[in-house]
C-alpha cells in the first residue's frame, strides 16, 4: 500500500488532481501515467531507498504529471485560517460551530465552502491530516500510541478505529513490520 499526503493549497495537490481521468470527490482514480506511477512504486518497494531518494522518485513522478492549471485564486483566507486552526492544535476536536464562528461564517456555509474550495469535507480532511501527523511522528521513533495521542486521537482505540475505517486494514497490519514500512517526509 502506498499513501500519499498533499496539502490542498500545495501545486502537487491539483496535478494529481488534474491526473485523474475518473472519480468522485475524494476518491479519484485512473491516473493518466499510471503505468509509470506503478512502475516508480514498485522501483521504491524493491530498492528500499533512503527518503532523499524516495523523495526525489516521488516529485519525479508528481511533476510527470500534465501541468495543472493554476488556481485563480489561493485557497479562500477563511477557509486557509480554518486549515492553519486546525494543525496548529490537533488535540481539540473543533466543533464545526467553533470553526464557524472563528471565521464568521454559519456552520453550514463553512462545510460547504470548504469543500469547494479544497475538494473534501472539512472532517475528512482533519482524519488525513491526523493520520499523517501520526505518520511523521513513527518515523520520527514514536510508539504507535504516542504517535496517536500527539496527533489529537483520544486513545489508541479511537486511532485504530478510524485507521480501520479509513483505510479498511489496522494500523498493526501497516505498522507492526516495522522492517517493510517506508515513511518518507518531505
Amino acid at each position: 500500500m502506498a499513501i500519499l499526503f498533499l496539502e490542498p493549497e500545495s501545486p502537487d495537490y491539483l496535478a494529481i488532481q488534474n491526473a485523474m481521468l475518473d472519480g468522485e470527490w475524494q476518491c479519484l482514480y485512473r491516473l493518466v501515467h499510471e503505468t509509470e506511477a506503478l512502475a516508480a512504486l514498485r522501483e521504491i518497494w524493491e530498492r528500499q531507498p533512503d527518503a532523499a531518494t524516495t523523495h526525489d522518485l516521488l516529485n519525479r513522478l508528481i511533476l510527470a504529471q500534465p501541468a495543472a492549471e493554476e488556481r485563480q485564486q489561493p485557497l479562500d483566507h477563511r477557509i486557509q485560517r480554518v486549515i492553519r486552526l486546525m494543525k496548529e492544535d490537533l488535540t481539540h476536536s473543533y466543533s464545526m460551530t467553533e470553526l464557524a464562528e472563528y471565521v464568521n461564517l454559519s456552520p453550514t456555509r463553512l462545510v460547504h465552502l470548504f469543500k469547494e474550495e479544497v475538494g473534501v469535507p472539512i472532517r475528512r480532511f482533519r482524519q488525513w491530516h491526523r493520520m499523517r501527523v501520526v505518520a511523521a511522528l513513527v518515523a520520527k521513533g514514536d510508539t504507535l500510541t504516542d504517535a496517536a495521542l500527539g496527533a489529537g486521537f483520544a486513545d489508541s482505540s479511537h486511532f485504530s478505529r478510524a485507521f480501520r475505517n479509513m483505510f479498511g486494514i489496522t494500523p498493526s497490519s501497516v505498522f507492526g513490520r516495522a522492517a517493510n514500512v517506508q515513511i518518507v517526509i518531505a
